[in-house]
């Protein structure tokens, strides 16, 4: 009799371990398609603005002739000189959101995801993003090809003025790369990285997040009009609202929190201010300017960005504006009694006390 309770005993332990391992199995494996299916949403989330205006190649100026039918071309992301700052607001944007999902779907114990499912998704956004560069690179010169069969002698008597395509392309898809490795580098930072250190990558992405917004406003190739200038007025105020929110909600409170308040504000700040710079020197190597000449410009653009004149005090007058209104908001919070804040918000009684 006893040694049938302890065979029972046994068979029981062994079946309940099985299960316990077999229903650890399918935790780890809903975690990695929940971590690829969070990839592949934020990539699209990224792609956003420009998969709704149609993800038709851009005609640079110079490629503008007759017989390329450059335009008519399907891409997954914009290639031209115009919207170097949207290519890189769009790869940015991607690995944003999937930092902040993996960072807050991770507080969820039951979902069962780990650190290294962290770079699971960063590989499939990496991989999706470049995949999505590299279709981009083999179309954008298949139509330059088309170009030169169209019109071999235009080119042949003109090959000075029209190697310039052939460098903006080369250009805008080191861009590409480069934008792709940052994003990989906020997806992790902002998914795993300690707050200050977050923080200070969120307002990385909150810079990406302006021009974002703004591909939806005016697509790319299409005339600005009064409307849309309007909704662009209002579109440069959303980065410093994101970075003083975030810097808020961390509060100022000590040395290191202070810090990255700081490194954030000036990063939103220089940020501005290095995007319009690079969006200039695009402009201007169409005219083959000299390398003093260049320069010259560019920290022209600089002054006027950084200067009184420029959008940088703006933004940081509405930073400080959005912090100290926030900061506030949390002193009257710790003051209230503990009664009409439970009324208020329930969760939040015992979080300063």
């Amino acid at each position: 009799m006893l040694n049938e309770q302890v065979n029972a005993v046994g068979k029981a332990c062994i079946a309940a371990g099985a299960d316990a391992e077999g229903l650890s199995r399918r935790r780890v494996g809903h975690a990695v398609v929940i971590t690829i299916g969070l990839g592949v949403v934020s990539v699209i989330a990224g792609l956003t603005p420009w998969i709704v205006t149609g993800m038709r190649l851009p005609a640079p100026t110079l490629w503008d002739r007759p017989g390329g039918g450059v335009g008519a071309r399907l891409v997954i992301l914009p290639l031209n000189q115009y919207s170097a700052a949207l290519l890189a607001s769009l790869l940015l944007v991607g690995g944003a959101v999937a930092g902040i999902s993996f960072r807050l779907l991770r507080r969820r114990k039951r979902l069962g995801l780990r650190r290294a499912h962290l770079f699971i998704i960063a590989g499939v956004v990496a991989g999706l993003q470049a995949a999505a560069l590299v279709q981009t690179a083999v179309t954008a010169l298949s139509a330059q090809r088309a170009h030169m069969n169209a019109d071999p002698v235009l080119w042949a008597t003109s090959a000075s003025r029209f190697t310039v395509p052939q460098e903006y392309t080369v250009a805008l898809l080191a861009g590409g790369a480069l934008s792709i490795v940052l994003a990989a580098a906020l997806l992790v930072l902002l998914a795993s990285a300690p707050p200050g250190a977050a923080l200070v990558a969120f307002a990385v992405a909150a810079l990406a997040v302006g021009t974002w917004i703004s591909g939806f406003v005016v697509p790319v190739g299409a005339l600005a009009t009064e409307s849309s200038d309007a909704i662009l007025t209002v579109v440069r105020w959303v980065p410093p609202l994101l970075v003083g929110c975030a810097i808020a909600l961390r509060g100022i409170g000590s040395i290191r929190r202070f810090t990255s308040a700081i490194v954030s504000i000036l990063v939103l700040w220089l940020g501005t201010a290095g995007v319009a710079a690079v969006v200039a020197i695009l402009g201007r190597l169409a005219y083959r300017p000299s390398v003093t000449g260049l320069l010259g410009y560019v920290a022209r653009v600089l002054i006027n960005e950084l200067g009184p004149r420029g959008e940088g005090p703006t933004l940081m007058v509405l930073v400080v504006i959005a912090v100290i209104g926030m900061t506030a908001a949390r002193q009257i919070l710790r003051l209230t009694p503990l009664s009409s804040r439970a009324v208020l918000n329930p969760k939040a009684v015992g979080r300063y006390h």
